[in-house]
């Protein structure tokens, strides 16, 4: 971009010039500063061409206004500002976006910001998209009450210049640079796609779109802006809605920006919120308003205040906040899609020279910029912008969710009630809420005899977004690449927990503990629940990695993708059944740490790949995946505390409870005070009899309600590789009186040891069935030399001061 003075020089030679072979040496000047070999100055019957050919009856000429009421999506012409006879007023904010495809998410974000403040909606729709959208249905009765403006992007470009729209006006009718920006962007940029000019698919139209907004309300409107559907600003007391007196309004955006009128542009700072868990896109719709409510629902985000230290992971330090900003429409000769370029005309210079600027720096205006939705969102708008930066990445998500915030929780009744007066008006009848495909969404009622138990603990440090996360990505894998597994759900929480917020999952039984239980007790508790032999553990957030098809991290994914969508669960369960000295698998990443590094064997065949050699059949063929394994045992002298961890592994719990008994057995008869031997009240129930109530026996012993939630899943019925049912419940019948103690303990180690049993690993990387597999794939760039697993967890450590930057994995 040519500087301000170098722009002014040119405009005084061309305008003290009366000499026409003058005049043309200006123009000629201009065209060689600002070169543009793809621009065609007669954009007007170019881009009606374009519009035409792209999307039927979208470009508004006026032949075709003759011709037909409306377009052949649905009756509606384009642009559209109200009905007929509603006057265009000067607002006082205009806020623009570019969408495609939100129709689900559009009233929210538009009722919030009426609340807030904002006059009017410029809605660029884009007209390249060939997808089905009903967006402009739920956008209609808006457009009627002249709340919203609707255009068709690119397509309808060349008659937003007539009234009522326009036309635009321009920074200074002597000046042409702007209207060539502008021009040169939006044929470059937008109609004709160049994606080496462009940082996203989308940059360019929205830059063009922006752009005409700014030039449309140059005269008009006293502020500027604009954000996607995602990003929610509002004005709020510091700390003060919190307060029972608190005056919301008084604090609203159009207040706070009254108040910041000798500013001309306005930064605002603001939050990012990960995909709180959430497998898919859209989330369910709030009760009665038919509509998924972002700001209710997504509760955790970057805790941008702690001022970690990312320099060594820039994919993370990038998303740390977002800006936006609201600018003077008089002042503005670009856009650069977070903010404005402004520039003050030569005749204020004696007042000011430069554009004055303040910055939010997260104080009185907020902006929470709800980035990611969902995991295959992330993956869905990385696909769609051709931007695989913000595909979904787990070690960023892990920080997206870290800090809860409820600081926009005072306006969600209030954008409630907005909606749900709408609906009785009579807005939307015919809408029908979006099909949420989340990965259990047709689980009915759980497996008669389940194959594995799927164990989670909302127990330290708990979260929703991590627990949720746990929970979707172990049952998208198991539905995805282990269809014939059969399992249960089992989980437990403290009474402090929400308990409604697990009405949202498929779990069996859920007991409620009361906060001052112990771990080991609650995990004793958690695995009684358990009818199945197997238990996969995934206390302490686990998360089980995933892939898809077409991703768009090609390189990341075909390292991990064999890994990813291995049968390791199954294959877990087969390895115990086979090897009797085998008290659990790990299927998680194993960090490179010492004690787990002690005594291990070499790499060994798996029993089905030494009978596949046998037989000269390929593995595959026999239905496995995992073609070797090591094993962690006790060395001579040292700690056995590699036998055994809690979390990422699949477990015996047959062997579990000997380990327990063991334990008991060895241990004083009492300990701090506590009765070991007359400790009858938790059991730990493993194998119970097919008599025993699982439910009545916990009910009656730890006198806590159990939550049996109504909507009990059946697990559908495939095709494929039937794994063998699980150990008769007969098999295993003792009763072991709970030992507070779990596997986290190294005297739980120490008694497995005594008993002879190991623990074993599997290494899951480019190829699963290779002895010379690279284990330390180093996916999560961690750097941390972890064999990689189907599952991974990084709880952040944000408050070490030995750990500056946060990235390191606690061992267990």
């Amino acid at each position: 971009m040519a500087s301000s003075k170098i722009r002014m020089a040119r405009k005084r030679a061309c305008t003290h010039s009366v000499a026409a072979g003058f005049i043309v040496a200006c123009f000629f000047a201009l065209f060689l500063w600002f070169p543009a070999p793809h621009l065609s100055w007669d954009l007007v019957s170019e881009a009606q061409t374009i519009g035409h050919s792209s999307r039927p009856g979208s470009p508004f000429a006026h032949a075709a206004i003759e011709e037909e009421d409306g377009d052949a999506d649905g009756g509606y012409p384009h642009p559209a500002l109200g009905a007929l006879g509603v006057p265009l007023h000067n607002p006082y904010i205009v806020v623009a976006t570019m969408l495609v495809q939100q129709a689900d998410f559009l009233p929210e974000w538009i009722e919030f910001h009426l609340l807030q403040g904002v006059d009017r909606f410029v809605i660029y729709h884009d007209s390249r998209s060939d997808e089905p959208d009903n967006t402009r249905t739920i956008a209609e009765p808006y457009i009627q009450e002249g709340v919203v403006e609707w255009v068709e992007w690119p397509a309808d470009w060349a008659e937003l210049e007539r009234a009522p729209h326009g036309p635009r006006t321009w920074f200074d009718k002597e000046d042409l640079w702007t209207q060539w920006h502008f021009n040169d962007t939006l044929q470059n940029d937008c109609i004709v796609n160049r994606p080496d000019r462009t940082s996203h698919l989308q940059a360019g139209c929205q830059k063009a779109a922006f752009l005409d907004v700014a030039a449309r309300y140059r005269n008009r409107a006293r502020w500027v802006g604009a954000w996607d559907v995602d990003e929610f600003v509002f004005g709020s007391k510091d700390g003060g809605d919190a307060d029972p007196a608190y005056d919301w309004e008084e604090h609203k955006l159009s207040k706070k920006m009254q108040a910041l009128e000798s500013y001309d542009e306005v930064w605002l700072d603001g939050d990012i919120f990960g995909t709180n868990g959430f497998f898919d896109d859209p989330i369910s719709a709030a009760p009665d308003v038919k509509f998924p409510l972002v700001t209710e629902q997504y509760k955790y985000r970057f805790a941008q205040e702690n001022h970690v230290d990312f320099s060594r992971r820039p994919d993370i330090q990038v998303y740390a906040w977002a800006r936006k900003s609201l600018a003077d429409p008089s002042l503005i000769i670009s856009n650069h899609i977070h903010s404005w370029e402004l520039e003050i005309p030569e005749a204020l210079h004696r007042e000011k020279s430069k554009p004055t600027l303040h910055a939010t720096e997260f104080h009185d205006i907020f902006m929470y910029h709800y980035q990611y939705r969902s995991l295959m969102g992330c993956h869905e708008k990385a696909v769609l912008n051709g931007n695989p930066g913000v595909d979904y990445n787990p070690v960023l998500q892990a920080y997206m969710d870290e800090k809860e915030d409820a600081g926009v929780a005072f306006m969600v009744p209030l954008v409630k009630q907005m909606i749900m007066q709408r609906l009785e008006l009579g807005w939307w009848k015919d809408r029908v809420a979006s099909v949420v495909q989340h990965p259990f969404a047709d689980l009915t009622e759980s497996a008669a005899n389940p194959t594995v138990c799927l164990a989670f603990a909302y127990l330290d440090n708990p979260k929703l977004a991590r627990f949720r996360r746990s929970i979707t990505s172990i049952v998208h894998h198991l539905r995805t690449y282990e269809p014939t597994l059969t399992f249960e759900i089992v989980a437990v929480a403290y009474d402090s927990a929400n308990r409604e917020s697990f009405d949202e999952f498929p779990i069996d039984h859920i007991t409620f503990l009361p906060d001052t239980t112990t771990k080991a007790s609650a995990i004793s508790t958690l695995f009684a629940q358990c009818k199945a032999t197997y238990a996969v553990s995934l206390v302490d957030g686990w998360e089980t990695r995933v892939t898809w098809s077409g991703p768009s991290r090609q390189s990341v994914i075909k390292e991990i993708e064999r890994a990813v969508t291995s049968r390791a669960i199954g294959d877990a369960v087969r390895l115990l059944e086979a090897k009797e000295d085998l008290l659990e698998v790990w299927v998680g990443d194993v960090p490179d740490v010492e004690i787990y590094a002690t005594n291990r064997s070499e790499w060994r065949e798996t029993p089905w790949r030494a009978a596949a050699g046998m037989l000269g059949a390929m593995q595959e063929d026999m239905g496995y995946d995992i073609g070797y394994y090591r094993t962690q045992s006790k060395p001579v002298d040292g700690s056995a505390r590699g036998i055994a961890r809690l979390g990422g592994t699949v477990k015996h719990l047959g062997r579990r409870a000997q380990v327990l008994q063991k334990t008991k057995e060895t241990r004083p008869a009492t300990i701090s005070g506590h009765d070991v031997a007359s400790d009858n009240d938790v059991f730990s129930a493993i194998g119970h009899d097919t008599s025993t109530d699982v439910a009545h026996t916990l009910r009656k012993s730890l006198r806590r309600n159990e939550l049996s939630l109504k909507d009990k899943r059946r697990r559908d019925t495939r095709r494929g590789r039937q794994l063998p049912a699980a150990t008769p419940s007969s098999a295993v019948t003792a009763k072991v009186s709970e030992v507070l103690i779990h596997e986290d303990d190294e005297e739980f180690s120490q008694s497995a040891a005594s008993l002879g049993f190991s623990s074993a690993h599997f290494c899951l990387g480019r190829d699963p069935n290779s002895v010379h597999d690279q284990c330390d794939l180093d996916v999560d760039v961690l750097d941390d030399g972890a064999a990689t697993g189907i599952m991974w967890r990084m709880r952040a450590v944000l408050d070490d001061p030995f750990i500056p930057d946060g990235l390191v994995d606690r061992v267990l």
